[in-house]
């Protein structure tokens, strides 16, 4: 199985690439409003259709951060019709046999590390 992943939990930091048969993935440093330019930069559109799922850490993770990550993760496994899988902030390294046990999702919602700072002038 070979799934593309994204993590986006940090603040400041964020990775994608390639987990399950052949593992590569990219980190960088800088803000995760970036990483999807940054995806086009390394993983062509083919690749991503011939992807057996979309993997994303859901959090927590602070807000701004977490969202665009799920978002990019949501929107390319409806668009692509690919599977769609989640893991917590604690467990962004894959094995082949965690692959194994992980169960599809229609949707994945961001899980946040605080409450929301609202405020209303």
């Amino acid at each position: 199985m070979r799934l593309f992943f994204i993590d986006t939990h940090e603040i400041g930091h964020f990775s994608f690439g390639w987990v399950g048969d052949s593992e590569k993935v990219w980190d960088y440093e800088g803000r995760s409003g970036n990483f999807f330019y940054q995806i086009t930069q390394h993983v062509k559109l083919d690749q991503l259709k011939k992807a057996d799922g979309i993997c994303v850490v859901k959090g927590p993770g602070s807000f701004s951060s977490i969202r665009a990550g799920v978002l990019v993760a949501n929107l390319l496994a409806r668009t692509l019709k690919l599977k769609l899988y989640s893991l917590p902030a604690g467990q962004s390294k894959i094995s082949n046999a965690d692959l194994e046990h992980m169960k599809p999702q229609a949707f994945v919602a961001p899980e946040y590390d605080r409450e929301p700072n609202i405020t209303i002038k």
